[in-house]
């Protein structure tokens, strides 16, 4: 929306800054020791190597988290393969170091109560990763000695400082193409994702005004103030589905607030997501609680009396931190460029619960609900070649027409992790999504040499419930010189449409679109009018079953990834 102001928020802030090795050639590198040391900026996280090969780093983050994957490493500690330590320096939660995977090791680095704000730069050969924190009073660690380093090892240093600095756009990791958490780079398909840091920075309050950034993707409207409509590599009717669930029939109008990222697959996906065309799919990615107390309020304004408040919460519910709660609620109303006496109005509400049972088991509860009121836009008519010449806010219909939509979600993810390489999750979604078009003046005819408007009144309405069952365990192991991720799972829906819809056709009613004049013709009783024949139910249960493999050769120089799926409908 042009003309579009924000108020600073309101937060308990605290940033991050870390330094870590620069990318370089792929060989295997043995980190043997990990050590984190106080310093006059901040604190020096070393790592102990006997290679003098320079890593390759990806970064990436989500609510507070902010994380490096060092590629083509191994951590072979004197403890294991972990390393982790509890509130290291003001504005630090805990900075933690684990084998990702066979040849990828990662360090985290978790804010109290925002994520990092990180900076690569680099100095004598080293990439360097700058944090900051606004929490200077928090008490430093106590110094410890540093390790011995025996002759021909080398360091990498993970240095963290605090700078002033701004964040990086990356997002290495998405889980829609696979459903793991796999590298970007390491998926065989064409995923971009619009992370949460675009999202504020771009001041973006609808969802097509944040897939602007993703190249392929057009926007072909709202199908008359009901639902979206995406094309995606031409292909229309992009599916969109909420955090991996898909809601079939029209598509409800997401509220980008209770986001945390939009992750756009292009090409083929229906080895995981059933019958979709090939143009790919929209996963809208909604935010999870965060560890630590946040606490976030935002009020942004704009042209055509555009008002939108926002609140997110967040932090634990317990003493031990093994309950987790976030919040999030947006309200926001406008006008629309026509003139319309309706505005637009909106109201979204998104709680999650997240109950860490264990160090191997979670379980999140889920509701997302939106209300919406706007006014019934059909458009304009096109005369010949071009649209009608009429003002830009001229309507073909009546000024009160409006609609009414209510969408709601609720549901659970449940996930067991069996050891560092096997586990099993399991979520079920409840989907709910009602239109209702209040006998609006429905435009169908125009007669291009005089501008009148033919017009009948007509009401809609649709209910669309969807049960959604997915179970899938993954597996990570090698078969002689190939690494595997099996993927295995099994999708259970079933989906219920209630379509009705009536039409007057006995009071039809006309209007000049070069001099209209509304408020003509008094809109029917629907006790009169019989349901149209085109009035249906309907009810569709699928089961879907699938199995995909990425397979790594040559120390993941290499990567296929094959799937199968078998679908009834």
């Amino acid at each position: 929306m042009n003309g579009l102001y924000r108020v600073p928020s309101l937060l308990l802030a605290s940033t991050t800054l870390a330094l870590i090795a620069a990318p370089a050639i792929a060989q295997t590198i043995e980190l043997t020791g990990v050590t984190i040391q106080p310093t006059t900026q901040g604190l020096e996280v070393i790592l102990q190597t006997d290679s003098t090969a320079i890593p390759q780093t990806f970064t990436g983050s989500y609510g507070t988290t902010w994380f490096v994957d060092i590629v083509n490493s191994q951590l072979r500690l004197p403890t294991g393969q972990s390393f982790e330590q509890q509130e290291p320096a003001p504005g630090i939660a805990s900075i933690n170091a684990v084998q990702q995977s066979p040849n990828s090791v990662r360090i985290t680095i978790v804010g109290t109560t925002e994520l990092p704000t990180v900076a690569l730069s680099d100095r004598n050969g080293q990439a360097i990763l700058a944090v900051t924190t606004d929490s200077p009073t928090a008490t430093q660690p106590s110094p410890q000695p540093p390790p011995a380093i025996e002759p021909g090892q080398e360091e990498i240093e993970v240095l963290i400082t605090t700078p002033q600095s701004g964040e990086r756009y990356l997002v290495p990791n998405a889980t829609t193409g696979t459903r793991t958490d796999t590298p970007i780079i390491d998926t065989p398909q064409a995923i971009q994702v619009v992370p949460q840091r675009v999202i504020q920075d771009q001041q973006v309050v609808r969802l097509e005004e944040a897939l602007r950034n993703v190249s392929g993707v057009s926007f072909g409207g709202t199908s008359g103030s009901r639902g979206y409509d995406f094309s995606l590599r031409g292909f229309e009717n992009a599916p969109i589905v909420q955090n991996g669930f898909r809601l079939y029939g029209e598509q409800p109008l997401a509220e980008i607030g209770t986001l945390e990222r939009i992750e756009v697959l292009k090409g083929p996906a229906s080895i995981l997501y059933g019958d979709i065309q090939p143009g790919g799919i929209i996963n809208l990615v909604g935010k999870r609680p965060l560890r630590e107390p946040f606490y976030e309020a935002e009020l942004q304004i704009g042209n055509r009396n555009f008002v939108r408040p926002r609140l997110d919460f967040s932090g634990p519910l317990t003493e031990e931190g093994n309950v987790l709660y976030r919040i999030n609620a947006i309200y926001s109303q406008g006008e629309s460029f026509r003139d319309y006496d309706q505005k637009i109005r909106r109201f979204a509400i998104a709680p999650i619960i997240t109950w860490n049972i264990s160090d191997r088991t979670d379980l999140s509860v889920s509701l997302d609900y939106l209300n919406e009121k706007r006014p019934v836009d059909p458009g304009l008519f096109a005369i010949g070649n071009r649209v009608v010449n009429v003002p830009r806010d001229r309507i073909p219909n009546e000024p009160d027409d409006i609609t009414q939509n209510d969408y709601l979600s609720t549901g659970y993810d449940f996930e067991h992790r069996f050891s560092d390489n096997w586990k099993i999750r399991n979520a079920f979604r409840y989907q709910y999504y009602q239109y209702d078009y209040n006998f609006t003046s429905a435009p169908f005819l125009i007669d291009e040499e005089t501008g009148d408007v033919s017009r009948i009144f007509a009401q809609q309405s649709t209910e669309d419930r969807s049960f959604t069952l997915q179970t899938n365990a993954v597996g990570e192991f090698d078969t002689g010189p190939v690494g595997h991720t099996l993927l295995f799972g099994v999708d259970l829906n079933r989906y219920e449409e209630d379509y009705l819809a009536f039409l007057d056709f006995s009071n039809p009613t006309t209007i000049n679109i070069f001099d209209p004049i509304y408020g003509q013709n008094p809109r029917p009783n629907r006790e009169d009018l019989e349901p149209l024949g085109s009035s249906y139910s309907r009810r569709v249960n699928r089961i879907g079953v699938y199995v995909q493999d990425q397979l790594s050769f040559f120390d993941e120089r290499l990567i296929f990834l094959a799937g199968l799926r078998y679908d009834n409908i």
